[in-house]
């Protein structure tokens, strides 16, 4: 969880009270703690503190370009995943040789967008290296290995492992570094990814080591390896921290036994996401329609859904929530929190013990801050909230709230 103040029994978010949040800007409202996200990233760059490490922030987690311009500015690049982020990282100011693009799928015009930005490029296909090659020569690849490690919050987050469409397998490495030498073009780095929302420092170590393996063959050529994000944070009351130094610690061990033994020293990439902005975002909610329903249960309908943050419905991913006006207050019992969509899975929490809840009181929801705007969608014709930052006790709006006017504009 990020910072959090209570003046009074009430939340306060970057100084400011929740209530005035939404008297503000409105609900549902997303917030993002500046203080928190620079937090974040200050821990990385003092537990990765190198001159060949290259902090990336992936962008997949939060599409907002002020987030990405802040941390921009603490002297992150963009992690990428389709040409879309890459045109909004332009967008926000970042330099090509700043933006790493790892995708899969691409078509031929997407591959040509790529390389008239000039921006890094990592393939995950052995078809896909030898189409780049028809369009390009002399460009600085990298492949995206799966090396049968996964790990994540969900089966649907773990992006490595038998299972993960995502990565050339083991046994077909040594063909795809034959068609990247074949297709004219430089194999400079190998990049994995093994999941998101990791806590256990054990298969993220077991990836390092094996990545480094697999770099020993092209030692003399190599420039860099990626190990991607997957970096957790907590989430339940009972979840331990991810061992952020013991990781560091690990993977720069490697990276120096490497750089001691060969003449060409190799960069070490990382791309964390979730780790820079879950904890310094919030949902703030209200509770529209409180009413019984069977076997005892009550539902507390918010005015928010899954359409503005979908892990909960799609992964079953646990969030603390709480009643902002009464932090710490004496427990009611059980409620089910839920959305406003027409749609029995929109749910938030199931038997979730609060304070007694009213109609009209604002919830906070932890840890929203990423994977939230990045995966909404105006489902039932619903539109998306407001983003601000807080810090200092002011606010900024960095997001507006969608209209209705918003939902007619690609129609014919």
């Amino acid at each position: 969880m990020g910072l959090v103040e209570v003046l009074n029994s009430e939340l306060h978010l970057g100084g400011v009270p929740a209530t005035r949040l939404v008297q503000e800007w409105g609900s549902p409202l997303f917030v993002v703690e500046e203080e928190v996200v620079l937090d974040r990233v200050k821990e990385l760059q003092s537990a990765f503190a190198h001159d060949r490490v290259r902090l990336f922030f992936a962008g997949k987690a939060n599409p907002n370009l002020q987030l990405w311009k802040l941390v921009g500015e603490q002297g992150l690049g963009m992690d990428c995943c389709s040409p879309g982020e890459v045109a909004l990282a332009l967008k926000a100011g970042f330099d090509p040789e700043d933006i790493s693009f790892t995708g899969t799928a691409l078509k031929e015009r997407e591959m040509r967008f790529l390389v008239s930005s000039g921006v890094g490029v990592n393939l995950d296909a052995i078809s896909q290296v030898e189409r780049f090659g028809r369009i390009v020569q002399d460009y600085r690849i990298g492949i995206r290995i799966n090396p049968n490690i996964g790990v994540g919050l969900h089966e649907h987050c773990t992006t490595g492992g038998a299972r993960s469409k995502l990565g050339i397998p083991m046994d077909q490495i040594g063909d795809a570094i034959r068609a990247a030498g074949s297709s004219g073009n430089v194999l400079a780095g190998l990049h994995v990814h093994t999941g998101s929302g990791g806590l256990d420092v054990e298969p993220f170590l077991r990836t390092a080591e094996t990545m480094f393996e697999l770099a020993e063959p092209l030692a003399g050529t190599l420039e860099y390896i990626d190990l991607g994000g997957g970096i957790g944070v907590p989430h339940k009351p009972s979840d331990e921290p991810f061992p952020l130094q013991a990781y560091a610690e690990g993977v720069l061990k490697l990276l120096d036994d490497w750089n001691r033994k060969h003449a060409r020293p190799l960069t070490l990439y990382l791309e964390p996401g979730q780790f820079i902005a879950a904890e310094a975002g919030w949902l703030l909610a209200t509770v529209e329609v409180l009413k019984p329903g069977a076997e005892g249960r009550r539902f507390a309908i918010l005015d928010s859904n899954f359409n503005h943050y979908l892990g909960t419905a799609l992964y079953g991913s646990y969030h603390e929530f709480h009643k902002v006006t009464d932090m710490g207050g004496e427990a009611d019992g059980a409620y089910e929190i839920v959305g406003n969509l027409c749609n029995t899975g929109d749910t938030f929490a199931a038997g979730r013990t609060m304070p007694r809840l009213q109609e009209g009181d604002l919830l906070g929801m932890v840890n929203a801050g990423a994977y939230g705007l990045s995966r909404s969608s105006n489902y039932n014709s619903r539109v998306i909230p407001a983003e601000v930052f807080v810090q200092d006790g002011k606010s900024r709006l960095v997001r507006r709230r969608q209209t209705y006017d918003d939902l007619l504009q690609c129609q014919e």
